[in-house]
């Protein structure tokens, strides 16, 4: 979600960097519940249950414009869907069913690094790419968001995995997290011109770090 940016000169507004800051906030506090706490069936039941009320609080949202203006009306919504999404399906609500859908088919550890993935590369991605991008790449992207992607992502899930998994090596560990940050960056890319990136980068990130663990000795 880098870059369906605006003309020169571009600015960070409130409401982006509070978008990005949930964004990372809640991809953080959710990985280490899930590391640490949560078993992946409570963990899977309960993001599974909050995506269908979110599913249907959508759908209710856009039948209803009395509805919908009450709920962009909402402090927290007011900051968390953006513009664009006022009369369609939130990049939110996307995420949610998208780590719905990891959560049943992926094992813990892919789980972990592809929603870190989306987390951090997502909004520094946004972040970086309104403030200073200027070489488009296609799609709506820049340059330097996407490398702001790679890097934010590549930080997270790195430092993630050395602090939760100390016991695998480190040339492995770098490994999962190139993986990692380069099939998401692909499917923000290449995948999500029809399908928002908050869905499709956790489930090819995902996908990316299972095949990682299984293939490569660690």
């Amino acid at each position: 979600m880098n870059a369906r940016l605006p003309p020169v000169p571009r600015s960070l507004d409130r409401a982006r960097v509070l978008r990005a800051a949930f964004h990372a906030f809640n991809c953080l506090w959710g990985v280490l519940a899930y590391h640490f706490v949560v078993p992946r069936v409570v963990a899977a039941a309960a993001i599974g249950t909050i995506a269908a009320a979110f599913g249907i609080v959508e759908g209710l949202r856009l039948r209803s414009e009395p509805l919908n203006a009450q709920v962009l009306d909402h402090p927290l919504f007011r900051n968390v869907i953006r513009p664009s999404e006022h009369h369609r399906l939130s990049g939110a609500f996307w995420f949610v069913l998208g780590v719905a859908l990891v959560l049943a088919i992926y094992p813990k550890e892919a789980v972990e690094g592809g929603c870190l993935v989306m987390g951090f590369g997502d909004p520094a991605a946004t972040l970086v790419g309104t403030r200073f991008g200027r070489v488009r790449i296609g799609a709506g992207r820049t340059l330097e968001g996407t490398l702001a992607f790679v890097a934010a992502a590549f930080v997270a899930v790195s430092a993630f995995r050395f602090a939760a998994y100390p016991s695998s090596g480190i040339a492995w560990t770098l490994g999962f997290a190139a993986v990692a940050v380069l099939a998401g960056a692909v499917a923000e890319g290449l995948l999500s011109r029809r399908i928002n990136d908050n869905f499709t980068v956790p489930l090819v990130s995902c996908g990316a770090c299972a095949a990682y663990a299984a293939l490569v000795a660690g």
